[in-house]
């Protein structure tokens, strides 16, 4: 059976697999990936990159929002003529991540509680994750954030003790 031939516009949409640099800035390479993609498939109007591809997954590369990067990125969306999604970026509000990892196994839980990952980022101050958490930016991203996973959760928490290593 065909479909039938219709005269409605195609809006194609590409998803870019790339490796992300860690080192380096990675927009020349999006955009490289974005005008062979504009000359080669026409069609495609919609561009995808992962998560952190534009300037890797290392924190100490966040920018505040907006920032140049974003104005790199959109100046390339602009020159191709392209709908663009560049992959998120870490945004430059003080907080550093403390720990990053795998969650191996559940100890005491259920299957409810099955986790792939966990991370555990410190924030400046109560005030400076607030901030964060309740911007237009960080409430855009978090569609994305949910529609992308299968369940998370973000838990703001005081820290009662630090044990020193004296």
């Amino acid at each position: 059976m065909s479909l039938p031939l219709t005269r409605e516009p195609l809006f194609g949409v590409a998803g870019v697999q790339m490796s992300v640099s860690s080192i380096d800035d990675n927009v020349d390479r999006i955009g490289a990936y974005l005008r062979h993609i504009r000359a080669r498939f026409p069609w495609v109007h919609l561009v995808m990159f992962s998560e952190l591809a534009p300037l890797g997954p290392k924190l100490a590369k966040a920018e505040p929002l907006p920032g140049p990067t974003e104005t790199r990125l959109a100046a390339l969306a602009r020159e191709t003529g392209l709908w663009l999604i560049p992959g998120s970026m870490f945004e430059k509000v003080g907080g550093r991540i403390l720990w990053q990892g795998r969650a191996d196994s559940v100890v005491i839980g259920g299957d409810a509680d099955d986790w792939d990952a966990v991370i555990l980022v410190e924030y400046p101050s109560r005030k400076a994750f607030i901030d964060m958490t309740s911007s237009p930016k960080y409430e855009e991203v978090s569609k994305d954030r949910t529609a992308g996973l299968a369940d998370s959760r973000l838990i703001a928490m005081t820290q009662l003790y630090r044990e020193t290593g004296d």
